[in-house]
């Protein structure tokens, strides 16, 4: 008897902080403005990143300091080309405004303005290297200035460069140690490397600063989220809400602790408000599972395949959308789906598995017998792979195979405290002995 097909989960795991980890926003003499998070799923505990805000219309420079003034015959030329090259920008022709302050250095090559708004602009096209060299530069002609070495911080930690990350922003914290901004993105950091209680005295030192900064309690919440605090991280998904109704990653994030509370209804109220104000892969997925959890098979591939159709990379959506095939009996296109994940993420060790129940169903017992091996290779104690490949070697006729996984599936479900599971294949395994 092979156990049974490993339901949707994945996504119910996920959290916050994902590919971005800080809002691009330039510092400000006053409160900066309120960036936006972002979320990304992960198949373990997710995470919410703040995304960036639209490129303002000049470079702030702390208070106390006076811009570098331009050579005079630069002014007019290269200034317009700056601000033709923000405006750009804000309207997301990013290829365009890097050729327009490309052009303002060419006939001012000491304009930080150009060289910190390209830097903003490359980042946006991912031209991470290209946006370091802008900020480095930046930085060199205007050491005083907060701006460049938060920003260029906020590119090492997209990179997951962690360390190099806190660096920029402990640097700019001695410029500027009153900007909120940078305690947000700081503690996004410390949460993404387990520094927990680091990331909250952050989140506080912002709240402090800028005390209707909804996007800190978003972060506030993850961050006890990761603590297993749900009470808490409920309180402030929720005061991220009541300060701004437009957080759709504040909805995201309170959809998934709903999610793992099993508030199934509740997260898919939440997830609905993040998909109307911000549709993404990941909200749509999350949604898909939620409903999956309700036995609302259709609904769920209904999601997961408007996830695919927003991000066709995305293995889980299509691990997921498998699930939901399943349990509409539909075995072909739930191994399809298993196989499209697979070919995104050959380690996917659930999709291995659930593919191998799907071929056993089949008949296939050769093809299940390789899926469950290859599970085993990207996940040596995954107990279910190993009994599952118990089951159909006994029906292959290997008893001593059969035996042999049995046990590891004994030993790794005892480790995991399953006691079911291990009183199950400790019987199966006794029925072998006989």
């Amino acid at each position: 008897m092979v156990l049974a097909v490993i339901m949707g989960g994945a996504a119910l795991a996920r959290s916050f902080f994902g590919s971005s980890a800080t809002p691009q926003e330039a510092l400000a003499p006053t409160v900066a403005a309120t960036p936006t998070t972002g979320v990304t799923r992960t198949p373990t505990v997710a995470r919410p990143t703040p995304t960036r805000a639209p490129t303002p219309s000049a470079t702030p420079t702390p208070a106390g300091t006076t811009p570098e003034p331009l050579p005079t015959s630069a002014v007019p030329r290269a200034a317009d080309l700056v601000k033709q090259g923000q405006s750009k920008a804000q309207n997301k022709d990013y290829k365009g405004a890097v050729k327009d302050y490309t052009a303002a250095l060419r006939l001012d090559p000491k304009s930080t303005d150009a060289y910190f708004s390209r830097g903003r602009a490359r980042d946006e096209l991912q031209d991470y290297r290209g946006a370091i060299a802008d900020y480095n530069a930046a930085a060199r002609l205007k050491p005083n200035d907060a701006n460049p070495i938060y920003q260029r911080g906020r590119v090492y930690a997209e990179l997951k460069q962690y360390q190099r990350a806190l660096d920029d922003y402990n640097q700019a914290l001695e410029i500027a140690p009153n900007y909120p901004n940078i305690y947000f993105s700081r503690c996004v950091v410390y949460d993404q490397t387990q520094q927990y209680q680091a990331a909250l005295d952050d989140c506080n030192r912002a709240l402090v600063l800028k005390p209707d900064y909804s996007d800190a309690y978003n972060a506030r919440g993850i961050v006890h989220m990761d603590l297993g605090d749900y009470q808490a991280a409920l309180d402030d998904y929720t005061q991220a809400i009541r300060i701004d109704p437009n957080n759709a990653h504040a909805y995201y994030s309170r959809g998934l602790l709903r999610a793992n509370l099993g508030d199934f209804r509740g997260a898919i109220d939440d997830d609905t408000q993040a998909i109307r104000l911000n549709p993404t892969a990941d909200a749509y997925c999350n949604r898909g599972v939620a409903r999956q959890r309700l036995g609302d098979y259709q609904g769920a591939i209904a999601d997961c395949t408007d996830a695919i159709r927003l991000d066709p990379k995305d293995a889980s959506a299509y691990y997921e959308r498998g699930v939901d095939h399943d349990g509409l009996g539909e075995t072909k296109a739930a191994i399809a789906d298993y196989s499209a994940a697979l070919r995104i993420d050959p380690n996917y060790a659930s999709a291995y598995v659930n593919r191998g129940v799907d071929r056993d169903l089949l008949g296939d017992h050769q093809g299940a017998l390789r899926d469950y091996t290859a599970a085993i290779r990207v996940a040596p104690d995954n107990a279910l792979a190993y009994a599952n490949r118990a089951a159909v070697r006994v029906e292959v006729g290997d008893k001593k195979g059969a035996i042999q996984d049995y046990q590891q599936a004994a030993k790794f479900y005892q480790q995991q405290g399953n006691s079911e599971r291990y009183q199950f294949v400790t019987g199966k395994l006794k029925e072998l002995q006989q």
